[in-house]
């Protein structure tokens, strides 16, 4: 996945990559350390702010509540989850630790795999979202995407227990699931094709922040 083609001065980082030399000077990598603490800071902050609300004048309704903060755990487990396929001990960062005042909050120990968060995160995740997606917004997590990432770090644990486990899981989603494959493959990697019947999470990309 890191062959990178052309020439030589064609993101010379990815030549790094692709040689096994893993630096701290490497954009790349720096980059992809640094997208996947943001993210979960942001699921934090979203945790958080649903607990301070609940504690005001003008709290967020009780079920809704329920259903923003498992959105968030899923996000947390989705960058959780990518920062342990990428780096083999990352630290966890949870909205018990996080202090958006606090630069030193996140600093927590790196001491091993982080499986158990992530696992804990896509549980709580499915517990607390509905089946479909928030007011119908296309690229919300719901219960089926939170299903199928809690697949994701079960097979990728390496651990045969938790491989075991993943496999009901998938059945239910592959029986139960509003989901059925598309005529052809190659939609499922089109623009004119996206968010099509096969996909149970899709990110969202726009041209511009002020697109729909």
């Amino acid at each position: 996945n890191a062959v990178k083609g052309t020439d030589a001065g064609d993101q010379p980082e990815h030549s790094f990559i692709e040689a096994y030399d893993f630096t701290t000077f490497n954009d790349h990598i720096t980059t992809k350390w640094r997208s996947v603490y943001w993210g979960m800071a942001r699921a934090n902050e979203v945790i958080d702010a649903v607990a301070e609300a609940a504690e005001s004048d003008n709290p967020v309704d009780p079920a809704r509540a329920t259903e923003i903060i498992a959105e968030a755990r899923f996000l947390r487990g989705y960058h959780a989850l990518t920062a342990q396929l990428h780096f083999r001990n990352p630290a966890y960062v949870d909205d018990a630790a996080y202090d958006v005042n606090d630069t030193e909050s996140s600093k927590v120990p790196n001491s091993g795999p982080i499986w158990t968060q992530i696992i804990a995160d896509f549980n709580a995740a499915i517990t607390g979202l509905n089946d479909t997606p928030y007011n119908g917004d296309v690229g919300r997590a719901t219960r089926w995407a939170a299903k199928a990432f809690l697949v994701k770090a079960h097979m990728h644990s390496g651990d045969p227990g938790l491989i075991a486990a993943a496999i009901p899981v998938m059945e239910d989603i592959v029986n139960n699931g509003p989901f059925s494959l598309m005529e052809k493959y190659e939609d499922n990697h089109l623009v004119a094709t996206r968010n099509n019947k096969e996909s149970i999470f899709e990110v969202q990309y726009a041209i511009s922040s002020g697109d729909d």
